[in-house]
């Protein structure tokens, strides 16, 4: 029986047949996460005769490096959406809804010819809690895109650098990136890119300042950052979707 775990040879491995290219296998507590590219599952058992494959979801992740561990929970990128799956303190599988709603429509750009070798990273330490996605588009053969979901305020950054190809995190918590040109660089250190200011923006929903029947909210709304960075920068805001006012940041 094809499905079930057999061997050739003599020291040979065992094997399972699942009819799915399988993209991705990341180590959670108790077994395997098996992902295809249009599901998971979860491979338990202590030996080739007693291992149970058992369906999970059908969620399935973009390439090998499309997944990452972070805390208790593992991540997965399934080419259009990002899919957590938490563990309980008795180890027990919690199913999440994806977190890439308000982003989503900025993966329709992403390269197809490169999904494949999406790249995840989880950052923990020295004041982050976060998980990097790197992205090619399709429509930008100069820069890669990497989506930075921010665990602590439930929320996305996208930063833009000159084509990266990888990323890595050593034990103190540096995260270091290499180019296609050849540059190894330091994330998060300095007030450039490779010693070059690069321009940059970002942008919120539209805030509702309440109505004669609503709780009021302060106008402007303020703005606090919590990174050593160069805050030059001006504020644009519209108000009643007919003013448009722009105003140089001060930050204290």
């Amino acid at each position: 029986n094809e499905t079930d775990w057999a061997s050739s040879a003599v020291n040979g491995a065992y094997y399972k047949k699942t009819y799915r290219n399988i993209n991705a296998i990341e180590n959670i507590s108790g077994g395997l996460l098996v992902c295809t590219d249009i599901s998971d599952h979860i491979l338990t058992g202590s030996g080739a005769i007693n291992y149970i494959y058992s369906d999970l979801s059908t969620v399935g992740c973009a390439g090998p490096q499309a997944i990452v561990r972070h805390d208790r929970f593992v991540f997965s990128f399934n080419k259009k959406a990002v899919y957590p799956i938490g563990f309980t303190d008795t180890n027990q599988i919690r199913e999440s809804e994806k977190i890439t709603k308000f982003i989503e429509k900025t993966f329709a750009n992403l390269d197809p010819n490169s999904i494949y070798l999406t790249k995840t990273l989880s950052v923990l330490g020295n004041g982050h809690n976060e998980i990097w996605f790197l992205f090619k588009y399709y429509n930008d053969s100069i820069n890669s895109y990497i989506w930075i979901y921010d665990f602590n305020n439930n929320a996305w950054v996208k930063r833009v650098e000159p084509n990266i190809n990888c990323l890595t995190i050593n034990s103190t918590g540096q995260i270091y990136s290499g180019t296609s040109s050849g540059k190894f660089l330091n994330e998060y250190q300095g007030m450039g890119f490779a010693g070059t200011t690069m321009a940059s923006n970002i942008s919120f929903p539209t805030m509702t300042f309440g109505t004669t029947t609503m709780k009021k909210y302060k106008k402007p709304p303020v703005l606090t950052l919590d990174n050593n960075s160069n805050n030059d920068f001006y504020i644009k805001y519209i108000y009643d979707y007919a003013t448009s006012v722009k105003e140089p940041c001060v930050v204290n």
